[in-house]
C-alpha cells in the first residue's frame, strides 16, 4: 500500500505542493439571543509542509512565553486566545481564510 501511495503521489502531484488544513465548526449564539447556530469554515495553508507544522507551534509559545502563565497542563488548542493566535499565523507567513 505505502508502493502505491508513493506511485500516486510522483504521478499525479505536480510542484509547487501545498498544505491545506480546512477545519469547519458551528459558533452558537449568544446566550438569550434567537440567532440560529451557524456553521464556519477556516483554512490555512502554505507552500512548504515543514513550516506548515511548525508555525502553530511557534504562535502558541509565543502566547506562552510573552503572556500571563496559568498554572497546570494545557491543550494547545485550548490555552491559545484564538484571535491572538490566528494573527500571529499569518504574521509568519501562513495564509488563513475565513468566512467569520
Amino acid at each position: 500500500a505505502g508502493n502505491l501511495l508513493f506511485w500516486g503521489m510522483k504521478r499525479f502531484c505536480r510542484p509547487p505542493y501545498r498544505m491545506v488544513c480546512v477545519l469547519a465548526g458551528t459558533v452558537e449564539p449568544p446566550v438569550g439571543t434567537q440567532e440560529l447556530h451557524r456553521e464556519v469554515h477556516l483554512t490555512l495553508s502554505h507552500e512548504d509542509g515543514f513550516v506548515f507544522t511548525a508555525v502553530p507551534v511557534v504562535a502558541c509559545l509565543r502566547q506562552y512565553l510573552l503572556g500571563p502563565r496559568r498554572p497546570g497542563v494545557h491543550r494547545q488548542a485550548l490555552f491559545v486566545e484564538p484571535t491572538q493566535f490566528i494573527a500571529d499565523v499569518k504574521e509568519m507567513g501562513m495564509e488563513v481564510a475565513s468566512d467569520l
